[in-house]
């Protein structure tokens, strides 16, 4: 994933981890506690956790076209 910023090395990892442990992809990625997005950012080395906004809003623009 050379070239994307943290926000899509997070999101992909959290939907990686969600589907992991939950067993499916969910319908809102974001729809998992704060302390997952947390975690995941420490285990990547990246602090702006808030990033993961960008992730969701470039799936739907992507998708749109």
């Amino acid at each position: 994933m050379s070239g994307r910023g943290a926000h899509a090395r997070l999101g992909f990892a959290f939907q990686l981890t969600t589907a992991r442990y939950v067993g499916c992809f969910l319908t809102d990625p974001l729809d998992v506690p704060d302390e997952v997005l947390v975690y995941l950012g420490e285990q990547l080395g990246i602090e702006d956790v808030s990033q993961i906004s960008q992730y969701t809003e470039g799936c739907c623009r992507r998708g749109s076209g």
